[in-house]
């Protein structure tokens, strides 16, 4: 999914390069509000993804090259961030602290 963001601020780019050379308008070229649409359905998207029962049991069962392949996508630490910052685990982690 990295890759289809960057593909689309590159298309972006490459639009402002042919509108400036052409003289094409402001409203052929991908704006702010396709932007907003296009993170607004890659978070769903992400989230539908991270809401996997199990995802993480998978995670501790793979080898060790495929884990790290895995926790560098973006899916996976949205996934991995929304289970470390919950209100559970931040709990269980400061009683921890205290405890040791």
């Amino acid at each position: 999914s990295l890759n289809v963001q960057d593909d689309l601020h590159v298309l972006h780019h490459i639009q402002m390069a042919r509108g400036q050379l052409s003289g094409a308008s402001a409203t052929d070229m991908i704006n702010g509000s396709d932007l907003r649409h296009f993170r607004k359905k890659r978070d769903r998207l992400y989230d539908t993804i991270g809401s996997i029962c199990g995802m993480i049991r998978i995670l501790c069962v793979l080898d060790t090259t495929l884990v790290t392949r895995a926790t560098l996508t973006p899916v996976v630490q949205r996934a991995l961030d929304k289970r470390i910052f919950s209100p559970f685990a931040m709990t269980i982690a400061v009683i921890d602290g205290i405890i040791h």
